[in-house]
């Protein structure tokens, strides 16, 4: 195990393993921490610097070309990872070692020495600080010593990491990343890549991030083997759940698994298949996500490894509130909280607030709901995590409304609608930039195995017309690489014909569901509901007075207006919803395991929500209503009758004046 192992990995900064009544009262959490390692450091190193002085009293002191071998054997078993550094023990008494073991006046080796010092945190005249390191750096440029001044600038990157300063982090990440470049290290460009990678995809730079994971993984393959680069895997498969690439995540992250699973690498399964739960989870199937969060827990209860517990308790809560088994939420936040004070753990407060929340919330506490959800916000403002204040404000709107508390409704669903555009638009980004990098990696594979190929027919041809000249089999080889070429085409072809299929599924207006497409939603949602005795309703709405839009202001800004409604809609529906433009100004909603209340809530989420909406369109602001029919699915009814009840239901609202919801009369009584 190398001195990398030693250092905690970015999911993990911050975490305590121990405390101290004896550290100042007013210390921060991550000070305390290094002031108690620095502690415990010092009483370990004395004792280990006795034990060698008293071992080596009667040696005799080597010339200085066997220090130097010496020294160069130590640290290259450490750059290759084959010194064992699992204990604080032998972390220091390899630093020791190998400090021992610098030949007198070399300044090279004394900086690869004050590397791993930088990095263990610990070491003579040497203090864990930002001005250290800086000083290392420039004590590396002075010398002009490149692969040092990399390798500082690595070092730096983990300092700032223990502080969660992420801008530093990348900074010095990049400035390593350009020193490395332009030398002969590819492991020493690899590690400081994966390291960028990781921070890259905290901070929301998912397709920066992706880019990095996948080249470290590829230079660590070129190096070591295939097998070197799966470490890598678990950071690509976090890129790409968070950017929304949930197949693809899911591809990697049974691939760490399985790595970890090969290798005995018990912590690494853990955290595999809690990355798991998480894609299923925001997939919507909650039974596959509680089901694999218990199977996690039972493996770290069998290996005893509880440092990963309490992101399983609260991941099992959150799911548990997803099903409305808001008790048992309660009761996995309790232990998450509990193993969370076993380490020290305290970045992950805001998620437990949140999840406490939507128990409470779930349980009719309102009041105390509220009470965590204040803490969650306060917690999420500081650390500007915008994924978890759009779960908050949707969880929070949803506990004001039991309330009674309008106006805070109101603000709390602008504030959701505001991070939810933002967030959309960024991951949007983000996907597009990982889809053109990929196309040119893929592109860039396609050339460099034409450019094989090429080389590999000139050789071929120029065998075959040194062996037998003969060029009937040198037509054959010919036409067998055509042949591959246009397989190739035609699977390509294919592939790009189902993406059109696709687009056929879409609006292309508004790009939400077309009406084939809704349409057979809808029969796959009644087919389910049918199969699991579950309920099922639908919502069939149209803007009022959208023609006098038209009129008024012209097609192009009605597009506009039927964009943003979608848009808005879309968003304000649950998640398991569908929106589907049905033609013209008119759309279709589809609720499972939603009876005919629970619609209509919803439903007048929707009237509410768009009547408050200012619709900007170049120098216009339009404000527009809409009218809704709901209607919940009755026994062996089929499609065209439940849409038909809802569309007698938005007549009704029509008729009523506008700008209401109305629900549709039974199958039964319909006929009447």
């Amino acid at each position: 195990m190398s001195i990398h192992s030693l250092i905690p990995p970015v999911v993990n900064a911050g975490i305590r393993k121990t405390a101290d009544s004896n550290l100042p009262a007013n210390l921060p959490a991550k000070k305390r921490t290094a002031h108690l390692k620095s502690i415990f450091l010092g009483l370990l190193s004395v004792i280990v610097l006795l034990l060698i002085d008293i071992s080596q009293v009667s040696a005799a002191e080597p010339n200085n070309k066997e220090q130097q071998r010496k020294f160069d054997e130590l640290f290259q078993q450490a750059e290759n990872q084959e010194t064992d550094l699992t204990t604080i023990y032998e972390l220091v008494f390899f630093l020791e070692s190998l400090r021992k073991a610098i030949p007198e006046g070399d300044d090279v080796r004394k900086r690869q020495y004050q590397y791993y010092v930088c990095l263990a945190g610990y070491g003579p005249d040497f203090d864990a600080s930002e001005q250290s390191i800086q000083a290392l750096i420039k004590e590396a440029q002075s010398a002009d010593d490149r692969i040092a001044e990399a390798r500082f600038n690595y070092c730096l990157t983990h300092y700032y990491l223990t502080q969660s300063n992420w801008k530093g982090g990348i900074s010095s990440a990049t400035e390593g990343v350009s020193i490395a470049r332009n030398l002969d290290k590819p492991l020493l460009l690899a590690e400081i890549l994966a390291l960028r990678c990781s921070i890259a995809s905290l901070i929301g730079q998912y397709a920066n991030s992706l880019s990095d994971c996948l080249e470290a993984k590829e230079l660590y393959e070129s190096v070591k083997g295939d097998q070197a680069g799966k470490p890598v895997l678990f950071d690509i498969g976090v890129a790409y759940r968070r950017v929304g690439f949930y197949d693809k995540a899911l591809e990697y992250f049974e691939d760490a698994k399985t790595f970890a699973e090969d290798h005995d690498l018990d912590l690494g399964v853990i955290q595999a298949l809690t990355q798991i739960s998480y894609i299923y989870h925001a997939q919507g199937d909650y039974l596959k996500a509680l089901e694999i969060q218990n199977s996690a827990l039972e493996i770290a209860d069998e290996k005893s490894i509880f440092i990963e517990n309490g992101n399983i308790h609260t991941a099992k809560a959150g799911t548990l509130n997803e099903l409305h088994r808001f008790d048992s939420a309660l009761l996995e936040l309790e232990r998450a909280e509990n193993q969370f004070a076993r380490y020290g753990t305290t970045d992950t407060l805001e998620n437990i607030e949140l999840e406490a929340g939507i128990a409470r919330s779930g349980l009719g506490e309102y009041e105390k709901a509220e009470q965590h959800f204040e803490t969650a916000e306060r917690l999420m403002l500081e650390s500007g995590n915008e994924r978890y204040l759009k779960w908050l404000y949707e969880a929070r709107a949803e506990n004001y409304r039991a309330l009674g508390r309008d106006k805070d409704v109101v603000e709390a669903l602008r504030k959701y609608k505001e991070i939810t555009e933002k967030l959309n638009l960024e991951q949007n980004k983000q996907q597009t930039i990982i889809l053109r990098y990929q196309f040119d990696n893929e592109r860039q594979k396609i050339e460099n195995q034409r450019l094989i190929a090429e080389k590999e027919l000139k050789a071929r041809e120029l065998e075959n017309l040194k062996a037998v000249k003969n060029w009937q089999t040198l037509a054959m080889i010919l036409g067998l690489l055509l042949t591959a070429i246009l397989v190739v085409f035609i699977i390509k072809q294919a592939t790009h014909s189902r993406r059109l299929a696709k687009l056929a599924l879409t609006d292309s207006l508004t790009g939400i569901a077309n009406r084939r497409h809704i349409e057979q939603h809808a029969k796959d949602v009644i087919e389910q509901t049918v199969k699991e005795n579950r309920s099922a309703s639908i919502i069939v709405f149209d803007i009022d007075h959208f023609k006098e839009v038209n009129d008024k202001y012209g097609h192009g800004v009605g597009d506009e207006v039927l964009k943003v409604l979608a848009k808005f809609c879309e968003e304000a529906l649950r998640r398991e919803d569908r929106l589907g433009r049905y033609g013209g100004e008119e759309f279709v909603a589809v609720l499972p395991n939603a009876k005919l209340e629970d619609a209509y809530q919803v439903a007048e989420r929707l009237r509410e929500g768009t009547e408050s909406l200012d619709i900007k369109v170049r120098e216009y602001h339009v404000r527009v209503t809409i009218s809704l029919g709901v209607a919940e699915y009755d026994v062996e009814e089929s499609l065209d009758s439940l849409v038909k009840r809802a569309d007698k239901a938005l007549y009704i609202a029509k008729r009523s004046g506008r700008n209401n919801t109305q629900k549709a009369k039974g199958k039964g009584l319909d006929k009447k």
